[in-house]
C-alpha cells in the first residue's frame, strides 16, 4: 500500500472504528484473495467491533499495492459508499497538499 493510502486511513481512523461493517466486506477481500483464511480469522478473533476494525486495519495497510483500490471496491461492493466517499475525498486532499 503506498504512503498516501496509510495517510488516508489514519486520517479517518476513528472515523473508520465507529463506521466500519465488516463481514461482508472481509468475504469480499478474501474472495479477492487480499485476506487469507487466516487473516480472516486473525480479525474474526478479536472481540469488540473496534478492535476487529484495528486489526482489520494493520492487517490491510501491509496487504500490498492493490490493497487501498480492493478495499474500496469492497466498500462499494458491500453497500459502505459513504465511507468510500470520504476516504476518496481525503485522499484527494492529501494529494493537493502533497503535489501527488
Amino acid at each position: 500500500m503506498e504512503n498516501i493510502h496509510q495517510d488516508t486511513l489514519r486520517a479517518n481512523w476513528i472515523f473508520l472504528t465507529e463506521n466500519l461493517v465488516l463481514n461482508d466486506l472481509l468475504d469480499f477481500l478474501v474472495q479477492e484473495f487480499l485476506f487469507s483464511d487466516d487473516m480472516y480469522e486473525e480479525v474474526k478473533a478479536e472481540k469488540t467491533n473496534k478492535d476487529k476494525v484495528v486489526k482489520f486495519l494493520f492487517i490491510l495497510q501491509r496487504r500490498g499495492p492493490q490493497a487501498f483500490e480492493k478495499f474500496m471496491a469492497g466498500l462499494r461492493q458491500t453497500n459502505q459508499d459513504f465511507i468510500a466517499e470520504k476516504l476518496s475525498e481525503t485522499l484527494q486532499q492529501l494529494r493537493l497538499r502533497g503535489g501527488v
